[in-house]
């Protein structure tokens, strides 16, 4: 447990936070989705605009941190 969280705040291991960050925030989006759905009357329109903040943070955080990587190198 040491070792994974060791390479997952280092710079050159191969587990990345932003990696990390974005499985949260997908499997959040999924959770979400999965509860909200099962309510007795759902709200569509706020559950899909909550799963797509959580999805657009997942893979947004993605895109600009592969942008600022491509930059650099």
């Amino acid at each position: 447990m040491k070792k994974i969280l060791a390479q997952l705040f280092s710079d050159s291991g191969s587990i990345s936070a932003m990696r990390v960050m974005s499985i949260i925030c997908c499997l959040a989006a999924i959770l979400i989705a999965i509860v909200g759905l099962h309510k007795d009357a759902p709200d569509y329109g706020g559950l899909s605009t909550l799963c797509g903040t959580f999805l657009g943070a997942a893979f947004g955080g993605k895109v600009v941190q592969k942008q600022i990587e491509s930059k650099a190198s």
